[in-house]
């Protein structure tokens, strides 16, 4: 029935979720060339990352919010992370790859003042703000819209922080953005 099918699809999320903040706790806890020593482990984050990449990326819309944990621990993930992929030197992760990554994550910084990568930016942006007002069409109560909001802000600016700092991690190694390697162009 289509109960059957809703319930098992929202335990799969549940699951997805349980199972990121898993790898979000054990990527913070890593030991330093982990990653290079242990090639197993090397694979299963790689999977990881690229299966939850891919999972955001395809997402309705309808389901923002069940990819906001996503995006938190995929962030963290690379916060930890990406230099020792780096180091291992990985060929699933190339120049290519941590560009890719790269510009995801900056979308899920606020665009306020920037210039460059407007519209992933705003995408995002916008996903917020439908989703913050399908919500408070739903609220009667302005103690729950006020409450709402700010749990939702902050949610945002978790994501938003943890971002920031995988694509500080992202920039370790050789460098991926041509704009920069010519020295023409804008160079963040």
């Amino acid at each position: 029935t289509k109960h059957d099918i809703q319930s098992q699809k929202s335990r799969r999320e549940e699951l997805r979720i349980h199972i990121a903040n898993i790898f979000r706790t054990v990527a913070e806890n890593v030991w330093p060339g982990m990653l290079a020593r242990k090639p197993v482990f090397r694979l299963h984050y790689l999977k990881f990352i690229d299966e939850t990449t891919r999972q955001i990326l395809t997402a309705p819309a309808e389901n923002f919010q069940d990819m906001q944990p996503l995006r938190f621990a995929l962030a963290s993930v690379l916060r930890s992370l990406a230099p020792e992929f780096v180091e291992s030197k990985s060929e699933k992760f190339d120049v290519r790859t941590r560009k890719r990554l790269f510009d995801l994550l900056l979308s899920w910084c606020d665009d306020t003042g920037s210039t460059w990568g407007q519209e992933g930016v705003s995408d995002y942006r916008r996903e917020v703000e439908r989703y913050k007002s399908s919500q408070n069409a739903r609220s009667k109560d302005s103690v729950d819209k006020i409450s709402f909001d700010k749990e939702l802000s902050e949610q945002v600016e978790a994501i938003q922080w943890a971002s920031m700092n995988a694509m500080a991690s992202l920039l370790y190694g050789p460098c991926f953005d041509d704009n920069a390697r010519k020295m023409s162009g804008r160079v963040i």
